[in-house]
């Protein structure tokens, strides 16, 4: 990480390469997941859970890693001064990126959900993670969806140190 933010103070067009090269390596697993899930998956695993259901409340579990996706709210108007006419693109982007993450992330649980079934992820937790990606691709998967994950925290945290 240190490095990334050396690049970043140093050459400042590295740094955006850098976060782009970042963000779609990010991309990468998750798209990967979702295609096979959708493509290659069982959608009768798949099921609902009525309201009344003591698993309908685990949505709960879900404010740690909202509360994280929100430090990019931040990261976002820190960089604005970097931004190529910011007053036009900085709401687009704003707008666009959230509404464009969201799909992917709802395509990646309906090809976790598919592959694995929703109660074996919630029984594994986040093993399930490294557990899909061995099975899809291989034991060396687990690896590279770990390496993947590494990835994204490093340019999550390169522009979180950056901008303090």
């Amino acid at each position: 990480p240190l490095r990334l933010v050396g690049s970043e103070m140093c050459i400042r067009d590295r740094g955006g390469i850098l976060q782009n090269a970042a963000t779609a390596l990010k991309l990468l697993p998750l798209l990967l997941i979702a295609v096979c899930g959708l493509f290659f998956g069982n959608p009768g695993e798949t099921i609902g859970l009525s309201a009344k259901s003591p698993a309908a409340a685990g949505w709960i579990s879900a404010i740690g890693p909202i509360a994280f996706a929100y430090d990019g709210w931040v990261i976002a108007t820190a960089i604005s001064h970097e931004v190529k006419d910011a007053r036009r693109n900085m709401p687009r982007a704003l707008l666009v990126a959230p509404v464009f993450v969201t799909g992917i992330y709802i395509l990646y649980f309906l090809g976790v959900s598919n592959l694995l079934g929703p109660e074996a992820v919630r029984t594994m937790g986040d093993r399930h993670v490294a557990f899909l990606a061995g099975r899809l691709l291989g034991p060396f998967g687990a690896k590279v969806m770990l390496l993947f994950i590494l990835i994204a925290v490093a340019g999550t945290l390169n522009l979180s140190l950056i901008h303090i």
